[in-house]
C-alpha cells in the first residue's frame, strides 16, 4: 500500500530524469514527513494538519499521499523528552525516504 502511494506521488511530480532528480526529490519527502512528525511529537491537533494540508496548492492526489503520513504519524506514540522526539521524527522521516529512493530502482 504504501508502495503504491509514494508511486502515484512520483508519477504526479514533475521528475523529468529520475536518475538524476531521486535523491533531491526523495529529499523533499523526507522533510514533509519530519515536519509531519514534528508536529505530531509537539501534541498538534490532527485536524490542524488536515487543514494546513487541505489548503495547499498541490493536485488531490499529492494532499492524498500527505494525509497517508499524517494517519501513520498520528499512530505513533508522542515522547515527552526532545531526545525522544527528534529520534522519532528523523526515523519516520528515513522510512519515507528510504522508501521513495526504492521506488525510483523498482
Amino acid at each position: 500500500m504504501k508502495k503504491i502511494i509514494l508511486l502515484a506521488l512520483i508519477a504526479f511530480a514533475n521528475v523529468v530524469n529520475a536518475s538524476k532528480a531521486d535523491e533531491e526529490y526523495c529529499g523533499g519527502i523526507y522533510d514533509r514527513a519530519k515536519v509531519i512528525m514534528d508536529y505530531r511529537q509537539k501534541g498538534t491537533p490532527i485536524k490542524i494538519i488536515y487543514d494546513v494540508t487541505n489548503k495547499m496548492k498541490a493536485p488531490e492526489e499529492v494532499k492524498e499521499v500527505f494525509k497517508h503520513m499524517i494517519n501513520e504519524a498520528y499512530e505513533k506514540p508522542q515522547f515527552q523528552t526532545e531526545r525522544y522526539r527528534q529520534e522519532s521524527s528523523e526515523e519516520f522521516a528515513n522510512q519515507y525516504f528510504l522508501q521513495c529512493i526504492k521506488s525510483f530502482k523498482d
